[in-house]
Protein backbone atom coordinates (compact mmCIF):
# COMPACT_ATOMS: atom_id res chain seq x y z
CA UNK A 1 0.00 0.00 0.00
CA UNK A 2 1.31 3.44 -0.94
CA UNK A 3 2.47 5.50 2.03
CA UNK A 4 0.53 8.70 2.62
CA UNK A 5 2.23 12.09 2.53
CA UNK A 6 2.11 12.66 6.31
CA UNK A 7 2.08 9.00 7.37
CA UNK A 8 2.60 8.66 11.15
CA UNK A 9 3.34 12.38 11.60
CA UNK A 10 1.79 14.08 14.63
CA UNK A 11 0.02 17.40 14.08
CA UNK A 12 -1.63 19.82 16.48
CA UNK A 13 -4.36 22.13 15.21
CA UNK A 14 -5.56 24.83 17.58
CA UNK A 15 -9.16 25.85 17.05
CA UNK A 16 -9.52 22.52 15.27
CA UNK A 17 -13.16 21.91 16.10
CA UNK A 18 -14.83 24.05 13.47
CA UNK A 19 -14.38 26.36 10.51
CA UNK A 20 -10.98 26.47 8.85
CA UNK A 21 -9.43 24.43 11.66
CA UNK A 22 -11.79 21.52 11.08
CA UNK A 23 -11.05 21.44 7.36
CA UNK A 24 -7.30 21.55 8.02
CA UNK A 25 -7.56 18.74 10.56
CA UNK A 26 -9.55 16.51 8.22
CA UNK A 27 -7.16 17.17 5.33
CA UNK A 28 -4.04 16.39 7.37
CA UNK A 29 -5.64 13.27 8.81
CA UNK A 30 -6.57 12.07 5.32
CA UNK A 31 -2.89 12.48 4.41
CA UNK A 32 -1.92 10.12 7.24
CA UNK A 33 -1.24 12.48 10.13
CA UNK A 34 -2.29 11.73 13.69
CA UNK A 35 -4.06 14.92 14.71
CA UNK A 36 -4.67 16.55 18.06
CA UNK A 37 -7.45 19.12 18.19
CA UNK A 38 -7.15 21.89 20.77
CA UNK A 39 -9.83 24.45 21.56
CA UNK A 40 -12.39 25.72 24.02
CA UNK A 41 -15.46 23.90 22.65
CA UNK A 42 -15.39 20.19 23.64
CA UNK A 43 -18.49 19.34 21.61
CA UNK A 44 -17.16 20.70 18.32
CA UNK A 45 -13.75 19.13 18.94
CA UNK A 46 -15.34 15.73 19.51
CA UNK A 47 -17.54 16.13 16.45
CA UNK A 48 -14.51 16.77 14.26
CA UNK A 49 -12.52 13.95 15.87
CA UNK A 50 -15.41 11.53 15.31
CA UNK A 51 -15.58 12.46 11.62
CA UNK A 52 -11.84 11.87 11.26
CA UNK A 53 -12.02 8.53 13.05
CA UNK A 54 -15.00 7.43 10.97
CA UNK A 55 -12.89 8.07 7.87
CA UNK A 56 -10.12 5.84 9.26
CA UNK A 57 -7.92 8.56 10.74
CA UNK A 58 -6.47 9.13 14.19
CA UNK A 59 -7.60 12.09 16.29
CA UNK A 60 -7.59 13.12 19.93
CA UNK A 61 -9.14 16.18 21.54
CA UNK A 62 -8.00 18.39 24.39
CA UNK A 63 -10.26 21.19 25.58
CA UNK A 64 -8.22 24.16 26.76
CA UNK A 65 -7.98 27.93 26.54
CA UNK A 66 -5.17 28.56 24.06
CA UNK A 67 -4.22 31.76 25.91
CA UNK A 68 -3.81 30.01 29.29
CA UNK A 69 -0.13 29.93 30.25
CA UNK A 70 -0.50 26.78 32.33
CA UNK A 71 -3.05 24.92 30.22
CA UNK A 72 -1.22 25.09 26.89
CA UNK A 73 2.07 23.44 27.97
CA UNK A 74 0.06 20.80 29.80
CA UNK A 75 -2.01 20.14 26.67
CA UNK A 76 1.09 19.83 24.48
CA UNK A 77 2.59 17.34 26.92
CA UNK A 78 -0.67 15.39 26.87
CA UNK A 79 -0.56 15.22 23.06
CA UNK A 80 2.98 13.85 23.14
CA UNK A 81 1.93 11.09 25.53
CA UNK A 82 -1.08 10.18 23.40
CA UNK A 83 0.36 10.49 19.88
CA UNK A 84 4.13 10.85 20.14
CA UNK A 85 6.57 13.65 19.26
CA UNK A 86 4.99 16.65 17.53
CA UNK A 87 6.01 17.19 13.92
CA UNK A 88 3.61 19.95 12.95
CA UNK A 89 1.82 22.79 14.74
CA UNK A 90 -0.99 24.73 13.09
CA UNK A 91 -1.78 27.90 15.06
CA UNK A 92 -5.28 28.41 13.73
CA UNK A 93 -7.32 29.54 16.76
CA UNK A 94 -8.25 33.20 16.57
CA UNK A 95 -10.94 35.72 17.38
CA UNK A 96 -11.90 39.21 16.29
CA UNK A 97 -13.46 42.31 17.80
CA UNK A 98 -14.34 45.63 16.28
CA UNK A 99 -15.39 49.18 16.92
CA UNK A 100 -13.86 52.64 17.21
CA UNK A 101 -10.76 52.70 19.40
CA UNK A 102 -12.39 55.28 21.68
CA UNK A 103 -15.37 53.00 22.27
CA UNK A 104 -14.16 49.39 22.34
CA UNK A 105 -13.68 48.09 25.90
CA UNK A 106 -10.00 47.74 26.70
CA UNK A 107 -10.50 44.20 27.96
CA UNK A 108 -12.07 43.18 24.62
CA UNK A 109 -9.23 44.77 22.66
CA UNK A 110 -6.61 43.02 24.79
CA UNK A 111 -8.37 39.66 24.74
CA UNK A 112 -7.87 39.52 20.97
CA UNK A 113 -4.11 39.88 21.53
CA UNK A 114 -4.19 37.14 24.16
CA UNK A 115 -5.85 34.65 21.83
CA UNK A 116 -4.27 35.67 18.52
CA UNK A 117 -0.71 36.37 19.69
CA UNK A 118 -0.10 34.95 23.15
CA UNK A 119 -1.86 31.72 22.19
CA UNK A 120 0.39 30.98 19.18
CA UNK A 121 3.43 31.95 21.23
CA UNK A 122 2.54 29.53 24.02
CA UNK A 123 1.86 26.65 21.62
CA UNK A 124 4.99 27.43 19.61
CA UNK A 125 7.19 27.63 22.69
CA UNK A 126 5.91 24.32 24.02
CA UNK A 127 6.23 22.46 20.71
CA UNK A 128 9.67 23.87 19.92
CA UNK A 129 11.24 22.33 23.00
CA UNK A 130 10.90 18.89 21.42
CA UNK A 131 11.35 20.04 17.82
CA UNK A 132 14.68 21.69 18.56
CA UNK A 133 15.98 18.58 20.32
CA UNK A 134 14.98 16.39 17.38
CA UNK A 135 16.17 18.87 14.75
CA UNK A 136 12.94 18.86 12.76
CA UNK A 137 9.43 20.26 12.69
CA UNK A 138 7.16 22.78 11.01
CA UNK A 139 4.91 25.52 12.36
CA UNK A 140 2.17 27.25 10.37
CA UNK A 141 0.48 30.39 11.71
CA UNK A 142 -2.88 31.50 10.32
CA UNK A 143 -2.26 35.13 9.46
CA UNK A 144 -4.22 37.68 7.48
CA UNK A 145 -3.66 40.48 4.99
CA UNK A 146 -5.21 42.68 7.66
CA UNK A 147 -1.88 42.34 9.44
CA UNK A 148 -0.28 44.46 6.73
CA UNK A 149 -3.22 46.67 5.75
CA UNK A 150 -4.95 48.97 8.26
CA UNK A 151 -8.70 48.60 8.52
CA UNK A 152 -11.05 51.07 10.17
CA UNK A 153 -12.64 49.82 13.40
CA UNK A 154 -10.62 46.60 13.31
CA UNK A 155 -7.58 47.69 15.30
CA UNK A 156 -7.52 44.69 17.68
CA UNK A 157 -7.57 42.14 14.89
CA UNK A 158 -5.18 44.02 12.58
CA UNK A 159 -2.73 44.62 15.42
CA UNK A 160 -2.79 40.97 16.46
CA UNK A 161 -2.19 39.69 12.94
CA UNK A 162 0.69 42.12 12.40
CA UNK A 163 2.24 40.86 15.64
CA UNK A 164 1.72 37.26 14.52
CA UNK A 165 3.61 37.97 11.29
CA UNK A 166 6.52 39.36 13.26
CA UNK A 167 6.41 36.37 15.63
CA UNK A 168 6.55 34.16 12.54
CA UNK A 169 9.67 35.64 11.01
CA UNK A 170 11.48 36.04 14.33
CA UNK A 171 10.81 32.41 15.18
CA UNK A 172 11.88 31.31 11.70
CA UNK A 173 15.24 33.05 12.11
CA UNK A 174 15.85 31.40 15.46
CA UNK A 175 14.91 27.86 14.53
CA UNK A 176 16.12 27.53 10.94
CA UNK A 177 19.56 26.33 12.15
CA UNK A 178 17.71 23.56 14.00
CA UNK A 179 16.00 22.24 10.87
CA UNK A 180 12.61 23.79 11.60
CA UNK A 181 10.51 25.84 9.17
CA UNK A 182 7.90 28.42 10.19
CA UNK A 183 5.29 29.98 7.93
CA UNK A 184 2.37 32.39 8.07
CA UNK A 185 -0.46 31.86 5.64
CA UNK A 186 -3.41 34.03 4.73
CA UNK A 187 -6.59 32.06 3.95
CA UNK A 188 -8.39 34.97 2.35
CA UNK A 189 -11.97 35.61 3.37
CA UNK A 190 -13.57 32.31 4.40
CA UNK A 191 -17.18 32.01 5.52
CA UNK A 192 -16.88 31.01 9.20
CA UNK A 193 -18.78 31.85 12.39
CA UNK A 194 -16.38 34.75 13.04
CA UNK A 195 -16.71 36.28 9.58
CA UNK A 196 -20.50 35.86 9.62
CA UNK A 197 -20.63 37.81 12.89
CA UNK A 198 -18.48 40.51 11.32
CA UNK A 199 -20.76 40.70 8.31
CA UNK A 200 -23.82 41.06 10.54
CA UNK A 201 -22.09 43.88 12.43
CA UNK A 202 -21.24 45.68 9.19
CA UNK A 203 -24.77 45.33 7.83
CA UNK A 204 -26.17 46.71 11.08
CA UNK A 205 -23.97 49.78 10.77
CA UNK A 206 -24.37 50.21 7.02
CA UNK A 207 -27.61 48.99 5.40
CA UNK A 208 -25.99 49.54 1.98
CA UNK A 209 -23.19 47.05 2.71
CA UNK A 210 -23.33 44.54 -0.16
CA UNK A 211 -20.98 41.91 1.20
CA UNK A 212 -17.42 40.98 0.42
CA UNK A 213 -15.57 41.24 -2.85
CA UNK A 214 -15.94 37.77 -4.45
CA UNK A 215 -12.33 38.00 -5.63
CA UNK A 216 -11.19 37.68 -2.01
CA UNK A 217 -13.52 34.86 -0.94
CA UNK A 218 -11.91 31.43 -0.82
CA UNK A 219 -13.10 28.02 0.37
CA UNK A 220 -11.56 26.65 3.56
CA UNK A 221 -10.20 23.73 1.55
CA UNK A 222 -7.77 26.05 -0.26
CA UNK A 223 -6.21 26.92 3.10
CA UNK A 224 -6.10 23.26 4.14
CA UNK A 225 -4.43 22.26 0.87
CA UNK A 226 -1.79 24.97 1.35
CA UNK A 227 -1.16 23.73 4.89
CA UNK A 228 -0.67 20.23 3.55
CA UNK A 229 1.89 21.34 0.99
CA UNK A 230 3.83 23.34 3.57
CA UNK A 231 3.64 20.42 6.01
CA UNK A 232 5.21 18.16 3.39
CA UNK A 233 8.45 20.15 3.47
CA UNK A 234 8.51 21.09 -0.20
CA UNK A 235 8.51 24.82 0.59
CA UNK A 236 10.93 24.93 3.54
CA UNK A 237 13.15 27.37 1.63
CA UNK A 238 10.39 29.95 2.17
CA UNK A 239 10.54 29.76 5.96
CA UNK A 240 9.54 33.04 7.58
CA UNK A 241 7.35 34.12 4.66
CA UNK A 242 3.62 34.86 4.55
CA UNK A 243 1.84 33.01 1.76
CA UNK A 244 -1.69 33.74 0.57
CA UNK A 245 -3.87 30.94 -0.78
CA UNK A 246 -4.03 32.75 -4.11
CA UNK A 247 -0.23 32.88 -4.45
CA UNK A 248 1.47 30.54 -6.90
CA UNK A 249 3.43 28.33 -4.49
CA UNK A 250 5.30 26.50 -7.25
CA UNK A 251 6.54 29.82 -8.61
CA UNK A 252 7.47 31.02 -5.13
CA UNK A 253 9.49 27.86 -4.46
CA UNK A 254 11.32 28.26 -7.76
CA UNK A 255 12.19 31.88 -6.89
CA UNK A 256 12.82 31.39 -3.17
CA UNK A 257 16.35 32.83 -3.22
CA UNK A 258 15.18 35.99 -4.96
CA UNK A 259 12.17 36.35 -2.64
CA UNK A 260 14.36 36.11 0.45
CA UNK A 261 17.04 38.45 -0.91
CA UNK A 262 14.43 41.10 -1.71
CA UNK A 263 12.52 40.68 1.57
CA UNK A 264 9.26 39.89 -0.20
CA UNK A 265 6.24 38.15 1.38
CA UNK A 266 7.27 39.46 4.78
CA UNK A 267 6.31 42.25 7.17
CA UNK A 268 8.52 45.21 6.28
CA UNK A 269 8.43 48.99 6.77
CA UNK A 270 9.40 50.72 3.53
CA UNK A 271 11.45 53.82 4.27
CA UNK A 272 13.89 56.01 2.38
CA UNK A 273 17.03 55.98 4.50
CA UNK A 274 18.57 58.81 2.44
CA UNK A 275 16.03 61.37 3.68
Amino acid sequence: MEQKLLQDKTAIITGGGRGIGRTIAQTLAAAGAKVALLGRQPDSLEETASAIQAAGGTAVTIACDISDMQAVPAAIAQVEVALGPIDLLINNAGIGAGGPIWEIPAEDWWHVQEVNVLGPFLATQSCLQGMVKRGSGRIINLGSYQGIAPNSEASPYCTSKAALLRLTDCTALEVEPHGIAVFAISPGFVHTDMTRELEEMLRAKDPDFEGWDPAWIFPAQDCADLCLRLASGEADALTGRMIHVRDNLDEMIANADEIIAEGRYALRLTVDLDD
